[in-house]
């Protein structure tokens, strides 16, 4: 679920420190599903990730939701049990870094949860995170082993019977999907981008079968590593026996080469889409997709070329941003 866009007016990537600023001008309340944390300077910082990792944890637990990291300190208001969130920020200080974040909250909460996204906004030195957090289909998750659940607008430890629920819950092998990429060159005719296929089983406990994957690309057609041209490919590839069994700690790989014709990407500004979808027995599909630019043949690293990228993504996620089940029919059928 979108939730930055329903509490904040923005797509998490498009957010500004101003409308940050702009949100609390007027007095916000925390709930199940919005958490405020502000930064005090005192104190070490890695008790504060602490204080994150259990609030995240609490919203992947129960029905997701906002958490920002910098809000104006809570204040005590007469006559209501809950603080308010009004006025200047508390931004945090330092530098920090979205991969080292992203990695923290992955190390520190069990299982890794794929369902987290952070958007870290600057100002002048200031700094404020929003984390967007849907709800995990891979619940309960704990940290300092403990379960955590919003409660009443806190992230409080789940009772025995919420966490025994969440365990008799289906579940599914965590698998996450990758595009590796590793060479860009030319022939003088030809653009050659040289990839892998990457399929990680990210769940410790539960083993996959029958993994799959379809990979798609609008402009580049499928090579293999000899370029050689796939047989009736072209611009999809689908392999239906990539991984018969995938446990944790294989990581499998398929080596690909897209081979892009430079009048075509002249015409798409050199900007291209690619597209990895996969899933296996019993694990829900998902879907990886890439935004690249291949205007510079000599990127000082090969992941320069990509401008954007959306990860191990569930197709019901894919199909909400694509209206509702009634307007995919009519889109499908060719009623409107």
């Amino acid at each position: 679920m979108n939730y930055s866009k329903k509490l904040l007016g923005k797509e998490l990537q498009d957010l500004k420190y101003a409308d940050i600023e702009q949100f609390f001008t007027n007095p916000k309340e925390e709930s199940n599903k919005a958490e405020y944390k502000s930064y005090d300077p005192r104190g070490s910082i890695e008790e504060k990730y602490k204080g994150i990792y259990k609030g995240v944890c609490g919203m992947l637990n129960s029905e997701g939701g906002i958490l920002i990291w910098g809000a104006p300190k809570g204040k005590k208001v007469p006559n209501r049990k809950e603080k308010v969130f009004e006025g200047a920020l508390s931004p945090i200080q330092g530098v920090i870094e979205k991969d080292a974040l992203i990695n923290k909250i992955s190390d520190n909460i069990t299982p890794t949860p794929n369902s987290v996204k952070a958007e870290i906004i600057e100002n002048n030195g200031d700094t404020v995170i929003v984390f967007e957090i849907d709800k995990s289909v891979y619940a309960p998750h704990q940290t300092e082993n403990t379960y955590y659940m919003r409660l009443d607008g806190q992230s409080r430890p789940a009772p025995h019977h919420y966490i025994e629920a969440l365990f008799k819950q289906i579940r599914y092998p965590e698998l996450g999907g990758y595009v590796k990429f590793q060479e860009l060159k030319s022939d003088g005719q030809y653009y050659y981008l040289k990839t892998q296929i990457v399929i990680i089983n990210h769940s410790s406990l539960l083993n996959e079968e029958d993994v799959s994957f379809r990979l798609t690309c609008i402009n580049g057609v499928m090579m293999d590593q000899d370029h050689t041209k796939l047989s009736l490919q072209g611009h999809q590839l689908y392999v239906k026996d990539f991984a018969k069994l995938l446990h944790y700690g294989g990581v499998p790989y398929y080596d690909l080469t897209l081979c892009f014709a430079p009048n075509k990407l002249v015409e798409d500004n050199f900007d291209s889409k690619i597209s990895l979808t996969f899933g296996g027995r019993k694990s829900p599909m998902k879907e990886s997709s890439y935004n690249i630019n291949l205007s510079n043949l000599h990127p000082a690293n090969i992941n320069d070329i990509v401008n954007n990228k959306e990860e191990n993504k569930l197709m019901y996620e894919v199909g909400i941003d694509k209206g509702s089940e009634s307007e995919k029919v009519d889109i499908l059928l060719g009623r409107n």
